[in-house]
């Protein structure tokens, strides 16, 4: 195979893929490693594909830059989301005060919750009446509710926040990147969500396979400074996210 039907084929394979390994385009090519690391340098220095830890991602995937509504996410990936909840969950022990963003995934982890003796805070309107039918105790942190995702958002919400620690905060993020660090599309979600992380004791993002190495419009935290729990661990990661 010629180089540029080489480089055309990994470009085309990214294109519908979010990620790819270099041993999936070692594969995809019949091309030796060192070769495909070579294609991957050149097109990135080009600008055809973005160069990460363990292998490339199409540049037309890097940004998130638009909330999708809470009813649309709610149902998205829903059995990974679920598997990651049953994670995090396992983490909660009796008497906790537990945080939980208004994220969707992070909703997944209500009822695996229920029987546990903890105090739950949240800004996410949606969330509350998942708690109550399930019989956890809980606290709704209030402000000007953001439409989109039905959280609560504003000064009031980070004013509220600073009264209250919490043994464990878990949280979602639009994007996560080595460089830029956990990233959302909104300015006010990030300000909100950079309080509760410095409210808690333990800190973790639920994130799953889809969201890595991609950036959004406001960086929340650094990529080291969240335990990360997910699905499927890219490959190479560990050398720039810590994983729970």
């Amino acid at each position: 195979m010629l180089k540029v039907q080489r480089q055309q084929k990994i470009i085309d394979y990214l294109k519908n893929h979010e990620f790819a390994r270099v041993e999936d385009l070692v594969l995809l090519t019949d091309a030796s490693e060192i070769t495909v690391r070579r294609d991957i340098i050149e097109l990135h220095d080009k600008g055809k594909l973005k160069k990460v830890h363990g292998g490339a991602q199409s540049v037309d995937q890097e940004w998130v830059n638009t909330d999708i509504d809470v009813e649309t996410r709610i149902l998205e990936n829903i059995d990974i989301k679920k598997e990651i909840a049953k994670r995090a969950s396992a983490l909660v022990q009796d008497n906790m005060i537990v945080y939980l963003d208004a994220g969707s995934t992070v909703g997944e982890m209500i009822p695996l919750l229920k029987g546990k003796k903890i105090i739950v805070y949240t800004h996410g309107v949606h969330h509350v009446t998942r708690l109550v039918r399930h019989g956890i105790e809980c606290h709704l942190v209030g402000g000007d509710v953001k439409p989109a995702t039905l959280a609560c958002v504003g000064v009031e919400c980070i004013q509220a926040l600073s009264h209250y620690k919490f043994d464990l905060a878990f949280l979602g993020t639009n994007a996560v990147d080595p460089d830029f660090g956990f990233s959302t599309p909104d300015v006010n979600e990030a300000a909100v969500k950079r309080k509760i992380i410095e409210q808690a004791h333990d800190a973790y993002c639920l994130v799953d396979h889809s969201k890595f190495y991609k950036i959004s419009k406001v960086s929340f935290a650094d990529g080291d400074a969240l335990k990360i729990i997910t699905d499927i661990k890219p490959e190479g990661a560990d050398t720039s996210f810590i994983f729970a």
